[in-house]
């Protein structure tokens, strides 16, 4: 789900960050996100098959706020302070709730859920590639 290209899964995705912040992460209810926006169930489910999805969507959007500091023009800028400037967009992006991105990491760590949580590491590990290809030597 790209965030950028739909605002009503962007405006969903804020209710759930904004309803795990009062219940955490493990608490947050897909019906209840869409009564918050006023919105109709088929509305969340059309963007988000279920909270796993919005947590995906959590990190995407990390991810593509270091792409966007990656095309800014950085090249003035020595390699780690490149470096720095990029891995400090995904931090600062994922920050604010950080209580909320501790929750979403460990239902994902889960032991019992391989399925989130193999998927997750191969979503996480673009970062990195991200931060090297936007701060090349």
């Amino acid at each position: 789900m790209r965030l950028d290209r739909d605002p009503l899964a962007e405006r969903i995705l804020e209710a759930a960050i904004a309803e795990a912040e009062m219940v955490g992460w493990r608490n947050v209810r897909l019906h209840r996100v869409a009564v918050t926006l006023g919105i109709e169930m088929r509305d969340v489910g059309a963007r988000f098959r279920d909270a796993d999805a919005l947590a995906d969507a959590w990190f995407e959007r990390a991810l593509m706020a270091v792409l966007a500091v990656a095309d800014e023009d950085l090249a003035q800028q020595p390699v780690r302070e490149r470096l720095s400037t990029l891995l400090w967009r995904w931090f600062e992006t994922l920050g604010p709730p950080r209580t909320v991105t501790v929750g979403v990491l460990s239902a994902k760590l889960w032991p019992f859920h391989p399925h989130h949580l193999v998927p997750m590491g191969f979503k996480l590990s673009r970062v990195l590639p991200a931060v090297r290809d936007g701060a090349p030597v």
